[in-house]
């Protein structure tokens, strides 16, 4: 069942679409969510612990109070998207500002051991 308060911890969301939908307060830590369209999604309050995020398209989203503690976050699409602490996202470094992690020092990580 795809909506608010959803449970799907460790479930494999590879590339599904997930555009507008209504996930407040979803359970999907450790989910691989890898190239999800997420775009316009409301995530607020979701727990996205461990979760595969890679490619993700998440312009527009809203992730207040979302939890996103070690979410792999390489490559995702930020443009639009409120941040956990509420703060709009950056192009380029996504939530970087608030203490969660962001796709470019990661990414830095990546590119450092190619």
């Amino acid at each position: 069942m795809v909506g608010p308060e959803m449970f799907c911890e460790h479930g494999d969301l590879r590339g599904a679409e997930l555009e507008g939908r209504d996930l407040r307060g979803a359970q999907l830590t450790f989910a691989h969510l890898d190239g999800a369209n997420l775009k316009g999604a409301d995530l607020r309050g979701a727990s996205l612990v461990l979760t595969h995020l890679g490619g993700a398209d998440l312009r527009g989203a809203d992730l207040r109070g979302a939890n996103l503690w070690r979410a792999e976050l390489i490559g995702v699409l930020w443009e639009g998207a409120r941040c956990p602490n509420g703060d709009k996202a950056d192009i380029e470094d996504g939530c970087g500002r608030s203490p969660w992690p962001s796709s470019k020092p990661a990414q830095k990580a990546v590119d450092a051991h190619q």
